[in-house]
């Protein structure tokens, strides 16, 4: 049994407190390298609880010698040292398909809702257009092609979602999936031509590091939509912005940013693109699906039994 367990990060109070009785959780959740570097404890914690994209730094990971294993709540791990933790042997599991449901929903409401213009079409009568102007908002959504990048759980949910609306969809994915009745495509560009549309799913690491570009956004040509719902660092920001106000894309709807909460204010100030604050994976069955996850994670490792979600 640990000691202690530090907190790295602000939980969802669903999490803790089940284990408040029966575990020492410290909270270490704020200015946490200065709360590490002061711990007495430190040189003893062998267990940490990370989130989403709060940061464990290879700084921090130094300030822990005792670290074994890191429980963290959420499904992307790219603001963990995986690597560093590797090399010191530390175990990390995550809470892989707990949102899937939700935040395919959004990817799917933010793509159908930029084919059907419903902002221009808001704004229009808004405005008091309707009656005095003709406006045509008749962009189907049945038989559009669009592409998925990364075909992960969450990706199999979005297909799922837009296939019901007669869309046809196509992926780019690290992994083949033989069993998904859905085309294949070679690389990101190739499914990017093939494309009406864009929705990105995929994990944030070195190989997707800004490999939404300019070219693939060219591609996707004028009247193609991009809808992000991994995280801001797959796609390059400067082409995005670039390609939103030169009408290279009709479109964009964004759930998550490069360094968010703080946003670009290009993004702001165009009309063409559809902003949410990182709200995919927020819902309240999301966070209770994680929370079981990580729970049956923790008391795993806690038994001496062998975790599953384990990452690689």
């Amino acid at each position: 049994m640990s000691e202690s367990i530090l907190v790295l990060a602000p939980m969802p109070v669903s999490a803790l407190d089940p284990l408040r009785e029966r575990l020492a959780l410290v909270d270490a959740s704020r200015d946490t390298l200065d709360f590490l570097r002061t711990y007495q404890g430190r040189a003893r914690a062998d267990v940490a609880f990370t989130i989403g994209n709060r940061p464990l730094t290879a700084a921090m990971i130094e300030l822990l010698p005792a670290l074994r294993y890191v429980c963290h709540f959420g499904v992307g791990t790219d603001q963990l040292d995986l690597e560093m933790l590797r090399r010191r042997g530390v175990l990390v599991t995550n809470t892989p398909g707990a949102s899937a449901s939700c935040v395919a929903d959004l990817a799917a409401t933010m793509l159908l809702s930029l084919v059907k213009e419903l902002p221009k079409a808001d704004a229009f009568v808004r405005r008091g257009a309707w009656g005095k102007e003709r406006k045509s908002f008749d962009v189907s959504a049945g038989g559009r092609k669009v592409g998925i990048y990364g075909l992960g759980d969450i990706g199999l949910q979005i297909a799922k979602r837009l296939a019901a609306f007669e869309m046809e969809i196509g992926y780019f994915s690290r992994s083949f999936r033989p069993q998904a009745p859905y085309a294949h495509f070679p690389t990101l560009l190739a499914l990017a031509e093939w494309a009406d549309d864009l929705v990105i799913a995929v994990a944030a690491n070195a190989d997707t590091d800004g490999s939404v570009g300019r070219d693939v956004l060219a591609a996707l040509g004028p009247h193609g939509h991009l809808v992000n719902v991994a995280r801001g660092s797959v796609i390059d920001e400067d082409a995005l912005v670039e390609a939103l106000r030169s009408g290279t894309i009709a479109g964009a709807g964004l759930d998550t940013f490069v360094g968010e909460p703080a946003i670009r204010s290009e993004f702001l100030a165009l009309g063409n693109v559809i902003l949410s604050p990182h709200i995919g994976g927020g819902t309240e069955r999301a966070i209770r699906n994680a929370t079981a996850l990580f729970h049956a994670n923790l008391e795993r490792y806690l038994a001496g039994e062998p975790p599953q979600n384990v990452v690689r």
